[in-house]
């Protein structure tokens, strides 16, 4: 028998609403887990981590309910929230919302994916009236993470003087910046704004003109640029360009040998953190021996161009005083100490600052495929898609909002695919997530789903446009989240 043509649905509108709400409470609560799970075999301390993501892009009302619950925050409420419902209580939720979508004819991939780790945590938990994060939680536990918890691990944060104490001045003549795309570009301006005394390059020539423009100096040539540079600053695509600039490749010398001894090397990329780490040890057997600095950056564009991202920072100098003598930069790119959260300097050895930002950018992955999915489930409901955003970021439903659906959601009703953040980017950063999930074996399902939905967009000729684009997975169903609204 032929399956029967899709149905309306016969949902009010305010049923509707909540249905949308339900389906992205439902994920967040299985995306929070999976985060920590993989987090907690990283060696980081979890509550730090915490505190780190609220401020950044992978933040959510599930993130943080959640997160401040099972880490013992001091903040957190003793009364369960809408976001920490019960195992029954989110299984009734999915069944409900994935009744819906064959009515519908609309595939849900990552809710899908989660209904299948609420099924699998019913084994492990103590009753239908157990909190799904705790039911989820023991279940990761028994694919190989670590118990979520806020005990202390040993590691911490550098102290740093936030500006109020004296400290001698910077003895930086010359800083070179090599790498000035999109990203680059900014923070190299902003930089120059802080009068630190960069001299920027990149291959390609336009992106040498555009630093010209904003006042920049470029030097000649990648040797030009670093000889006497006291501090190497790289953004570039990946930990393999930072490798080829650095040591050199078959055909072309690296600069390792013209650097001077010890010389800071800020590596701005993300970059797999295992991989980081077997990169210093080869610099170690360089001559001038220079020291690799783990910095990921968060904020995009604008903010770089700013001076306001936030820098995450982590090296083998435990007294913290290889990055004391480049405050000037990472100061310039981020307003400092002083701007609560920007400049995040962690202890625990090189690697550290990059787990993190492998974490946020597993969060901010699944939320942006997420944001995009529910979007699809509400226009093929027949929902206003403004009235649906200004019910989830600011009404009832803000249980299911994220900063990532705040921020990305615009641009999908509006169909502007200008590429703030690519999304190639993702499909590069979830494998990251992938990979090192991978080594530290952990399974990561909601990540490994996302990723797919960025392979299918790179595919369809889209890894240049925002990432916001994926929401034209669903067009050929006929669902267009970019109308005149």
């Amino acid at each position: 028998m032929a399956p029967s043509a899709r149905k309306e649905s016969a949902l009010s509108k305010q049923e509707k609403l909540e249905l949308v709400a339900d389906m992205l409470e439902i994920n967040h609560t299985t995306t929070v887990i999976e985060a920590f799970s993989l987090a907690s075999k990283t060696g980081l301390d979890l509550r730090m981590l915490y505190d780190i993501i609220v401020g950044a892009a992978g933040n959510s009302t599930a993130f943080q309910q959640i997160g401040a619950r099972l880490l013992s925050v001091d903040s957190a409420s003793t009364t369960p929230s809408s976001s920490m419902a019960s195992l029954q209580e989110l299984e009734r939720k999915v069944q409900k919302v994935l009744a819906e979508s064959v009515t519908l004819g609309l595939p849900l991939p990552l809710t899908n994916q989660s209904a299948q780790l609420l099924l699998a945590s019913k084994k492990y938990s103590s009753g239908p009236d157990e909190l799904a994060m705790n039911a989820l939680a023991k279940t990761f536990e028994t694919l190989g993470s670590d118990k979520i918890e806020g005990k202390q691990k040993g590691l911490s944060e550098v102290t740093l003087s936030d500006g109020s104490q004296e400290e001698k001045p910077s003895s930086l003549e010359k800083v070179a910046f090599v790498g000035l795309g999109a990203m680059g570009l900014g923070m190299a301006t902003s930089l120059i704004k802080a009068n630190v005394p960069v001299v920027g390059y990149d291959v390609y020539p336009p992106s040498l003109q555009k630093f010209q423009d904003v006042g920049g100096k470029c030097a000649k040539s990648l040797e030009d640029a670093v000889q006497g540079a006291q501090c190497l600053v790289l953004m570039v695509v990946s930990i393999q360009q930072a490798a080829d600039i650095i040591l050199g490749t078959s055909s072309s010398p690296g600069i390792g040998d013209l650097l001077s001894p010890s010389t800071p090397i800020l590596l701005h990329s993300t970059v797999p953190p295992s991989e980081i780490v077997q990169l210093q040890s080869s610099l170690s057997k360089l001559p001038s021996k220079p020291i690799l600095i783990d910095a990921p950056v968060s904020g995009g564009t604008i903010r770089a161009a700013q001076g306001d991202l936030t820098i995450i920072v982590s090296a083998d100098d435990h007294t913290g005083s290889v990055i004391k003598s480049i405050r000037p930069v990472l100061d310039g790119m981020t307003g400092g100490l002083n701007i609560k959260g920007r400049l995040r300097v962690l202890d625990g050895g090189l690697g550290q600052a990059s787990f993190v930002k492998l974490v946020n950018q597993h969060l901010a992955g699944v939320h942006v495929a997420l944001a995009a999915e529910s979007l699809a489930l509400s226009t093929r409901l027949g929902l206003h898609a403004p009235d649906l955003f200004e019910y989830i970021s600011k009404g009832a439903g803000q249980r299911g909002t994220s900063w990532m659906f705040e921020n990305r959601v615009p641009h999908m009703l509006t169909g502007d695919l200008t590429p703030l953040s690519a999304g190639a980017i993702f499909v590069k950063d979830l494998t990251i997530v992938g990979s090192e999930a991978s080594n530290l074996g952990i399974p990561v399902f909601l990540a490994s789903s996302a990723l797919q939905l960025y392979i299918y967009g790179v595919g369809a000729g889209w890894g240049g446009d925002d990432d916001s684009g994926i929401v034209r997975m669903w067009e050929p169903l006929g669902i267009k989240a970019h109308q005149k609204w």
